[in-house]
């Protein structure tokens, strides 16, 4: 017997989007031998009440008012439904405020690193890039010959859509919604790898660059700030599992450097801590990848324990919200949002 579908799911089941600002959604088909397949394009999406969510293409939900609202979606016959919880940069979320963050009079400088997760050992080094029963490409360091992982995984199909979900969270032209409402338009991005800068740019971008060297591409996107604009918030965006191949420097040495000079390091990562292998990489061996990614992030600015899959929009719509509510390394002010429970796709 052929599979059937068997039901549809919005994700995630619970949305946040700043007022004002963008967060997307995407709707799945869910088979009975257990295939998802993605239906966004596809499906009907309306909001339960536009003064607080509204529906724009392609699962892109915009935040009008403080509050909530249901998201349903239909697909053949079959319906589904998600929450969107709409907050203000004035406390909306009942987390409060950090008196030192202003972000509606604010301009941010964002630069976004992506680790390739295809780790690549060169000599002397002996040990092995390994895929995880987790789906999370990872170093385990083993007294054996090198191997050459170029499997893509989940987390690297994640790419797209985790740059798309960061900078509708910004304030940035949307060039596929010419009838969006007239900004500032403050904020800028800009895609770094280890060798090329793409940006800066005040308009929302597709995701393009990777990496596996992401000191290189931390150090890079150092300068890209210091030659940047000059009394802005300068922010750079780690998404990484921590499989680094290239060591001179280190993500967290190139972090460093980037933390004094009054960056502020975010670090998004599908680890856990609680993997049931221990992950490193050659450059943090042999503490863990998850504590070494904790200890490259500024204070309040990692995010562990996000889903693999192809949407972790709520951890990144909130990432500049969150900088900006760590300024002075406070972290009274912000609350992680959940970004788990997601199909891989």
């Amino acid at each position: 017997m052929d599979p059937v579908v068997t039901s549809i799911a919005v994700e995630p089941a619970i949305l946040t989007v700043q007022r004002g600002r963008r967060n997307t959604i995407r709707v799945v088909a869910i088979f009975s031998d257990g295939r998802v397949v993605e239906v966004t394009s596809e499906a009907a999406i309306v909001s339960g009440n536009e003064a607080i969510a509204k529906v724009l293409p392609e699962g892109v939900i915009e935040g009008v008012a403080f509050g909530q609202a249901i998201i349903s979606a239909s697909w053949q016959c079959l319906e589904a439904s998600a929450n969107a919880n709409v907050y203000t940069t004035d406390g909306g979320t009942g987390t409060g405020q950090n008196p030192a963050c202003k972000p509606a009079s604010e301009s941010w400088d964002v630069a976004f690193i992506a680790d390739d997760a295809l780790v690549v050992y060169p000599a002397p080094y002996s040990g092995y890039g390994e895929l995880g029963a987790d789906g999370i490409q990872g170093a385990i360091y083993r007294p054996v010959h090198r191997v050459y992982q170029t499997s893509p995984t989940a987390f690297a199909r994640s790419y797209p859509t985790a740059a798309l979900s960061l900078q509708l969270s910004m304030d940035l032209r949307v060039p596929w919604d010419p009838d969006a409402p007239a900004g500032p338009f403050r904020d800028r991005i800009a895609h770094v790898s280890d060798r090329e800068v793409r940006g800066w740019s005040d308009t929302v971008q597709p995701w393009t660059l990777n990496t596996s060297d992401l000191g290189g591409a931390m150090m890079l996107a150092i300068q890209t700030h210091v030659r940047g604009r000059q009394g802005v918030n300068k922010l750079i965006v780690v998404y990484s599992t921590g499989g680094e191949s290239f060591c001179n420097p280190s993500l967290r040495t190139a972090a460093t450097v980037a933390k004094n000079a009054g960056i502020l390091v975010a670090v998004v990562s599908p680890l856990t801590g609680n993997e049931p292998q221990q992950y490193t990489s050659f450059c943090d061996y042999p503490i863990s990848s998850f504590l070494y990614l904790s200890e490259t992030a500024s204070d309040c600015l990692f995010f562990p324990a996000v889903a693999t899959g192809a949407l972790q929009s709520n951890v990144f719509n909130s990432v500049v919200l969150a900088a900006c509510n760590a300024k002075g390394g406070d972290c009274r002010y912000y609350t992680r949002p959940s970004g788990v429970g997601l199909h891989l796709v």
